[in-house]
């Protein structure tokens, strides 16, 4: 692939999916002609890149994943109930934008923490609604009228959907989901099947690593996190600042994911629930940060009331933590790192 294409579909993902969220409100809310103007952006790349991705041979492979059942979800109650809104609306007005639409992580195996756990989504968009101004506006209404289900399942979820295009499913240079986490994701179409480049590189398991060392080593030299901050207001070493459990949040869930992140890396894909007991014996690094971030994770759902309300953390989270946080995460994803550089 041409180098300036491989360099700008990151930066196009991340524009796409912005165009694709609440958070590019304020500037439609204000300049509502403008949608038209971002979406032809969006259609113009997506042709470009188009003609590049022709050019090349990329060999694909149908990975079978899980099967969507409206009983199983309807056994829940109403905890997942926003779930199976987004299902039935999903195949009422969506079908014709979308390749697939997937759940994926603990909503999808159903080994979720009540009141933890995010709901974790792909969609999939087909290539010539993508290239399609007036489609891809059409699509953003959708895509906004759900958003507010999401809160439903997790008040502090820290992202919306996360939006790919058809294309970028066969392109080995896509950062994309672990390939075990695709298995044992479910289509709400009620595909039985997903197609995805063949020849997934490793590097993208190390660039995850990577990017999460980064994070922690700046955290911990400024004494706090500028990523991911609610109000403009970050969360600082050793609880300076209690206002923070949605910034703690996303702390956290980037330590947890990191094993999965390293079996990737190493070309032994494995499933985020089923890396904690394998990474620890294979892995022979101090695994403290890890092992106290997943037991707030069990332990929310037993001591915090759903839905959470507010910001602020529990002071049973401090004391689990404990302070440094900071420097212990940084040292364990930096060790992670230089095991698979």
């Amino acid at each position: 692939m041409d180098s300036t294409a491989k360099l700008s579909y990151k930066g196009y993902l991340e524009f796409l999916n912005w165009f694709l969220s609440t958070k590019s409100k304020y500037v439609f809310d204000k300049e509502p002609w403008q949608i038209n103007a971002f979406a032809k952006l969006i259609s113009e790349f997506s042709l470009i890149h188009n003609k590049v991705i022709k050019e090349e041979n990329y060999s694909h492979e149908n990975l079978r994943i899980l099967s969507f059942s409206v009983e199983e979800y309807q056994k829940s109650g109403e905890y997942l109930g926003p779930i199976l809104k987004i299902h039935d609306y999903a195949n009422k007005f969506m079908k014709d934008y979308l390749v697939d639409f997937l759940i994926h992580g603990s909503m999808s195996t159903l080994d979720y923490s009540k009141g933890w756990s995010d709901l974790d989504t792909l969609l999939i968009i087909k290539e010539e609604v993508v290239q399609s101004p007036y489609h891809i506006s059409n699509l953003r209404e959708h895509v906004i009228n759900l958003i507010p289900e999401l809160y439903l399942i997790d008040p502090l979820q820290h992202h919306q959907f996360i939006i790919t295009t058809e294309n970028f499913m066969l392109n080995s240079n896509y950062i994309n989901l672990p390939v075990k986490t695709l298995e044992l994701s479910k289509s709400l179409f009620n595909n039985s099947f997903l197609k995805i480049t063949k020849n997934r590189i490793c590097q993208n398991g190390i660039a995850k690593v990577n990017s999460i060392c980064k994070l922690f080593k700046e955290s911990a030299d400024n004494g706090y996190m500028d990523h991911h901050k609610l109000n403009n207001i970050p969360l600082e070493n050793n609880f300076a600042n209690l206002n923070c459990m949605y910034q703690l949040k996303y702390f956290i869930g980037c330590i947890i994911i990191l094993p999965s992140y390293y079996f990737d890396a190493i070309g032994e894909p494995c499933y985020k629930r089923d890396s904690f007991k394998r990474f620890v014996s294979e892995v022979k690094i101090n695994t403290d940060i890890l092992d106290k971030c997943s037991l707030i994770r069990s332990n929310w759902e037993k001591i915090e009331s759903f839905p959470y309300e507010g910001n602020l953390i529990p002071l049973w989270i401090c004391e689990i933590l404990g302070n440094n946080y900071f420097e212990e995460a940084y040292k364990f994803a930096y060790e992670i790192y230089q095991k698979i550089i």
